[in-house]
């Protein structure tokens, strides 16, 4: 006799994280909860305490009369709690109804630390008879090698713990043969005998007689603490009732089976579930198996190793681990191939993940929890902590369920990252009560982002006791899958009703159409339907809506949302009175509600006009006595506003067909047109602050960013439709919020190289990327192109204050209401600072030499002038320009101009170039005498020959000839004269010439050729052997000293023509002759 246990993970989730989504409010803390116990039981042992939400605890071990303090750590959320204690007199580690028990008063979390009280054990009384027709053995179902008896352990719900608990503790079994002539009827039963006893009862579930046949009936008797023992009729074992098999190997790792394998098959979206199985006397690993008998459907693989050989899969056994478990589907045929494997382990310890989406009547959230679960296998697990991971900032611990340890952690919008790990201390007990602890990592598998859709019902509807539940599949779901459904009360979050394990094909369910729901649903009450996608390790995704059924009216919308008294405005709603006497609708008023007069009805539309005296506020009606029902939103006073854009896709082709409507209000809306993509949509508040949404098929939807009511706008930016897929692409999760937004300047055009500053109205970060191509994240700033700012990942609900930042600019603010799965869209405007200039560096210079221009708000510089002529120029950041001084430019100021104004240097001079040059067989110096002595030009030498004046200057030379026998012989280039000084205006680069001639007072005859001198040195020098050297009548100042091996004739006394005359050449200072040979005629020497 053996009982195979499976978890399920859908009640679990009902029980403990229902308030998950309503209560929290930031996983960025932790609270503990402390109290104490007292025993009053009379009896000693384990006792186990936790919380009524989320199952925190800790557990210890208590005497009769002892009074103990304990504490639970890493409470995340702030929600009421209950904590409960009960003390585990079956030592299994799971609480029956007639195990000693406790439970604190609420309390509100509301600091790190909060104390419930005392909670006292007493010894409750819950007989059998509570269950109506209560019978622990449902049916016994043949499987291969055995019989499997399917059992029932006496659920029932104890309201205080919001906690069902089975009063059964142990169960007994009997067999006999069965003696009818029909199998399906219990009779002349012979050989009864009790197969097992003491079976305890740690979960509802399966137990399997290895010896059973087919022609068994079977009787179970449940026992209870101080309860009279119920026994079931005798019950024929159920045939097999499918034809197919499942074959495969079971891998048993760690351990040498020392009891049977026990396989079963088990489809849980069925009701009841479907189950076959077989075992196997002595295993080997691998083991191959061979189920028969099966029905089609989707079934989980599990088994286990009876190690202890009791009959009971107990702490000790070896099992499937969760994250083994191996889905198969059977459809029209055999199955083979199937495989699974178990791992020898203290305890089966994992982390799942959940992500939560929706909206509640507060507005949206999209949270995380984690659920971390140890379950014993080798050893029983008493207490388990989780000592760190991301998101945690202390320990939590963890409290016992049906199944082990189990609990949800709420850690906010922090996501956790597949292959995370977090690190758990999980303490054993063994048979004894010695205890030994150990520190294991579990390891996230996956983050769902796989959300179903749910369709209906949202909103109001009308009142259908049989309401269906429907959904489309998500768009990317998980390899296997099923669905749960939840349904809540939005008010005090109480479960209604949900249903579990329903196939990935399933795409609706009804209303309590198991007979399971707590109520009907009732009309006027707003309700919160999720439905829950959970993949094979037990991660989900949960999405989450409102509805309010309504049995009187209800308003839908309103159009216009504003307007004036005498305005007809619509009222869309349900349940109205097609006779318009019968409905009353009033107006906020400055003096009490005022009556509209409804010209017009159906049962879905009222069609009212403004009556005087009314206020901003909400919209009231009543029909036929029955109300009255309020809008949700309010009605405002005065002109209405209008908008008008266009719709484009992210490519920027016109989008037709695309309904615009007042978010808050669908009433007012439009649609776009075909091929241009305009929309006009009018009756929009006149007084609020109010968003648009734009929603087509195949895109997100695009939400505008908040606007101001009762004005006539004109958009410069279009919506932007986006795919999912290119949303994706920037990173964002589903369920998460985005931005993207333009950053334009006064003219619209993009504006690049701004970077953006998010403020969250929930406290969160934010981190922005951009793009240059509207599609392809990149970059540190806005580009150019586009202007395009993403904002990944906002919480839903969240109010996200947009700043942009570039040095030399001023931006106006804008604001967004962000919406999970959509695109909030706008622009933030701005214009450039007004330009100023600090600082020119050079002051002077000449055409073509660069300026460095430096000042402030720069960057968006348009044109640069000097003196009015036009300048090439670069920006080379907010605070510097260079500037190329222009041809023909003349001096002056230079002028800035950019988007933020136009900005005046100081005085520039342009400077022109003035070269002076010497020619001639003579030598002497040019000067300039104003307006100043900047050139100094000799010959011979290129030094102080140039230099630059400033444009429009006269520049006056005058050129003196060296005394050497050099005479000016007259101006060349800006000058001509062949006298005087030369005076120039530099107007533009000038170059003027100085020709200086030798006086030829000596002449050196070589042969026929004469060359003429000034000094007698250079005739001298110029000389050679048997050259005649002729000079005139005149004195040359010496001393002279002839130093030359040379042969010369000196005749003196010549004219300026060299012919002779009567005078003499005199020689001034002495004549030296050191070397070489001197003939002197004609010449006196002094």
């Amino acid at each position: 006799m053996v009982v195979l246990q499976c978890r399920n993970y859908g009640m679990l989730q009902v029980i403990l994280t229902v308030l998950l989504t309503f209560l929290v409010t930031s996983g960025a803390w932790a609270a503990t909860l402390t109290g104490s116990v007292q025993n009053n039981s009379g009896k000693a042992g384990r006792v186990y305490v936790r919380t009524s939400s989320n199952n925190y605890g800790t557990s210890f071990t208590i005497t009769a009369g002892q009074t103990l303090p304990f504490s639970i750590r890493g409470i995340t959320d702030s929600g009421h709690y209950t904590v409960e204690a009960f003390l585990d007199v079956t030592k299994d580690g799971v609480r029956h109804a007639n195990e000693p028990a406790g439970i604190s008063s609420p309390v509100q979390i509301s600091g790190e630390t909060v104390n419930v009280g005392t909670i006292t054990l007493t010894n409750p009384s819950v007989p059998f008879s509570e269950i109506p027709d209560y019978s622990p053995l449902v049916t016994p179902l043949a499987a291969d090698g055995g019989v499997f008896l399917m059992l029932d352990g006496g659920f029932l719900y104890f309201e205080d713990a919001n906690e069902e608990f089975a009063v059964a503790e142990t169960f007994t079994v009997e067999r006999a043969t069965n003696g009818s002539a029909n199998p399906a009827v219990c009779s002349s039963l012979t050989n009864i005998t009790t197969v097992a006893s003491a079976i305890k009862n740690r979960d509802q579930g399966a137990w399997a007689d290895k010896n059973g046949q087919a022609n068994n009936c079977y009787r179970v008797t449940a026992h209870a603490t101080g309860q009279t023992s119920v026994t079931s009729d005798w019950m024929p074992v159920m045939p097999k009732s499918g034809i197919r098999s499942v074959s495969g190997a079971i891998t048993i790792n760690g351990v040498t089976p020392s009891g049977p394998l026990y396989v079963a098959l088990v489809d849980e979206t069925s009701d009841p579930p479907k189950v076959a199985a077989a075992g196997y006397a002595s295993p080997t690993s691998p083991q191959s198996f061979t189920i028969t008998g099966v029905e089609d459907g989707t079934y989980f693989l599990y088994a286990f190793v009876d190690m202890n050989n009791n009959g009971i899969e107990d702490f000790g056994d070896v099992s499937v681990g969760e994250e083994n478990i191996t889905s198969i589907v059977v459809s029209g045929q055999n199955v083979s191939g199937a495989t699974a494997a178990m791992d020898a382990r203290d305890s089966i310890d994992s982390i799942t993940t959940s992500h939560w989406n929706g909206i509640h009547q507060w507005g949206y959230f999209d949270n995380y929890s984690l659920n971390f679960t140890v379950d014993g296998m080798r050893k029983k697990p008493v207490t388990v902590v989780v000592t760190s991971g991301t998101g945690l900032t202390t320990p939590v611990d963890v409290g016992s369920d049906d199944w082990g340890f189990s609990t949800w952690v709420y850690i906010g919008s922090t996501r956790p990252v597949a292959g995370g790990q977090y690190s758990l201390d999980i303490t054993y007990e063994d048979d004894n009560g010695a205890l030994t602890t150990k520190a294991v990592a579990v390891t996230v598998t996956a983050v769902l982002d796989a959300f179903a859709n749910n369709l209906s019902p949202t909103g109001n509807v009308i009142l259908n006791p049989n309401q269906p539940f429907t959904w489309t599949a998500p768009s990317a779901p998980p390899g296997y899958y099923y669905y749960s459904v939840h349904i809540n009360d939005a008010t005090n979050y109480n479960q209604i009703w949900n249903t579990e394990d329903l196939p990935s094909t399933a795409t609706s369910v009804t209303y309590n159409q198991d007979g399971q729901a707590f109520g009907p649903l009732e009309g006027g009450k707003t309700y919160q339907y999720s439905i829950s996608v959970t993949d094979i390790h037990g991660n989900s995704a949960f999405r989450q809506t409102i509805f309010t059924p309504a049995s009187g009216p209800a308003i839908n919308g309103f159009t216009p949302a504003g307007g004036s008294t005498g305005n007809t405005v619509y009222i869309d709603g349900l349940n109205f009175s097609a006779t318009p006497a019968n409905n009353v609708v009033t107006f906020n008023g400055t003096n009490g509600r005022v009556a509209a007069t409804v010209t017009a009805a159906t049962a879905t539309r009222l069609t009212v006009t403004v009556p005087a005296g009314v206020s901003d506020g909400s919209i009231q009606v009543t029909t036929d006595g029955v109300g009255p029902a309020e809008s949700a939103s309010d009605f405002s006073v005065g002109t209405a506003g209008s908008f008008s854009g266009l719709v484009v896709n992210s490519a920027s082709v016109p989008q037709g067909s695309v309904t615009v409507s007042l978010a808050d209000n669908s009433s007012v809306k439009a649609t776009s047109q075909e091929g241009t993509g305009a929309f006009a949509l009018n009756g929009l508040p006149a007084t609020s602050f109010y968003t648009l949404i734009a929603e087509k098929a195949g895109f997100l939807p695009a939400v505008s960013s908040t606007l101001s009511g009762g004005m006539a706008i004109t958009a410069t930016v279009p919506f932007c439709l986006f795919t999912p897929s290119e949303v994706q692409g920037w990173g964002v999760y589903a369920g998460k919020g985005v931005i993207a937004a333009r950053v334009l300047d006064q003219n619209g055009d993009p504006v690049g190289d701004a970077v953006a500053s998010i403020t969250s109205g929930m406290g969160k970060t934010y981190s922005a990327v951009y793009s240059s191509d509207g599609i392809t994240p990149g970059g540190a700033s806005t580009s150019a192109n586009n202007g395009l700012i993403i904002i990944p990942n906002v919480e839903p609900g969240d109010m996200v204050t947009l700043r942009v930042n570039k040095t030399g600019w001023t931006f106006s603010d804008n604001f967004f209401q962000v919406r999970p799965f959509a695109v909030s869209e706008g622009m933030v405007s701005g214009f450039p600072e007004t330009p100023f200039i600090s600082n020119i560096s050079p002051t002077s210079g000449k055409a073509g030499s660069t300026v460095v221009i430096t000042g402030s708000n720069l960057g968006t510089t348009q044109a640069v002038t000097l003196a009015g002529q036009a300048a090439l120029f670069v920006v080379n950041s907010d605070s510097q320009l260079t500037v190329t001084v222009p041809a023909g430019a003349s001096s002056g100021e230079i002028m800035v101009d950019t988007f933020g104004g136009v900005a005046a240097s100081a005085y520039f001079t342009v400077l022109q170039t003035l070269e002076v040059a010497t020619a001639g067989s003579g030598s002497g110096t040019v000067t300039s005498t104003s307006p100043d002595s900047s050139i100094a030009c000799q010959s011979g030498s290129s030094a102080n020959c140039t230099a630059d004046f400033n444009k429009g200057t006269p520049v006056t030379l005058t050129a003196t000839p060296d005394g050497s026998g050099s005479v000016f012989s007259g101006w060349s280039g800006a000058c001509t004269a062949s006298e005087g000084d030369c005076n120039v205006t530099m107007n533009s680069d000038n170059s003027v010439t100085a020709t200086f001639s030798v006086t030829p007072n000596l002449k050196v005859i070589n042969a026929a050729v004469e060359t003429t001198f000034a000094s007698f040195m250079d005739a001298y020098t110029a000389a050679a052997t048997g050259n005649t050297i002729k000079a005139r009548a005149m004195d040359f100042t010496g001393p002279f000293n002839l130093n030359r091996a040379i042969s010369v004739v000196l005749s003196g006394g010549y004219d300026s023509a060299f012919q002779p005359t009567s005078g003499y050449t005199r020689l001034l200072n002495g004549l030296t002759i050191s070397l070489g040979a001197v003939t002197v005629s004609g010449v006196i020497i002094q």
